[in-house]
């Protein structure tokens, strides 16, 4: 067979297995999203090489291989509530590394 030919048939069946494939999907979901998340969240899936679609049949064979979510969600802690709350207000000093070890009384690493 031909290269040309070769290559049509091949552009062909590949048509006809992604068909194949649409038809057997039978169930849609629709969804309302902020604008400005779905155009950062598509940009991101363009650079993996997905779409939206992709990811939903993904989190869906996820959710139901695992038998819940495919990432943690959890309600925070008071603690935890109150420094995202202190963090986004922007109310938090900026501290180095060497006094985070300090006040966690962690040793600093010894450079070699």
């Amino acid at each position: 067979m031909p290269p040309r030919q070769f290559t049509l048939l091949c552009k062909f069946l590949d048509c006809v297995l992604h068909l194949e494939y649409a038809l057997a999907m039978e169930a849609r979901i629709q969804t309302r999203i902020d604008q400005d998340l779905k155009t950062e969240g598509e940009n991101i899936l363009k650079q993996l090489g997905m779409s939206a679609s992709d990811l939903v049949r993904l989190t869906f064979s996820q959710l139901v291989l695992r038998k819940g979510l495919p990432f943690d969600v959890k309600i925070p802690t008071e603690r935890l509530a109150a420094a995202i709350k202190e963090a986004d207000d922007g109310s938090t000093e900026p501290v180095t590394l060497a006094e985070l070890a300090e006040q966690f009384n962690i040793a600093p690493d010894e450079e070699n």
